[in-house]
């Protein structure tokens, strides 16, 4: 009989349990269905986008049970490609960061201003 010695989470395993969607959606109101999707670059990048359209987040954990989210107009391959690169060769996509709370739906605000085509501003 052999004993279990270790038990590791992959990246998108633990991005998929920050929820970002939230939960109680009806068929309508769940990101999924339209598209959305989240793809883990590593346990601390992870991305959110719909394949072929403009606009995505990157996500960062901060400390103080934040993320720092990096709003894109690029689509999402263009920003994974682009955050692939050594930090020299990388173009300059200008994203805007936005800090949030780590709690259930945080992608949700993004996600709402994505598709209404609107530019996320920070409140002061």
């Amino acid at each position: 009989m052999s004993i279990l010695k270790s038990f590791s989470i992959s990246p998108q395993a633990s991005w998929e349990g920050t929820s970002p969607w939230g939960g109680g959606h009806t068929h309508e109101t769940d990101p999924t269905r339209r598209g959305w999707r989240l793809r883990a670059v590593s346990t601390n990048l992870a991305i959110i986008g719909r394949r072929g359209k403009p606009g995505c987040i990157s996500v960062m954990p901060i400390s103080g049970g934040q993320f720092d989210v990096a709003w894109y107009e690029e689509d999402p391959a263009t920003v994974d490609a682009n955050l692939r690169q050594p930090r020299e060769d990388r173009d300059n996509l200008d994203p805007i960061y936005v800090p949030v709370a780590a709690v259930p739906g945080w992608a949700l605000r993004f996600i709402e201003r994505i598709e209404a085509n609107e530019r996320i501003q920070i409140s002061v």
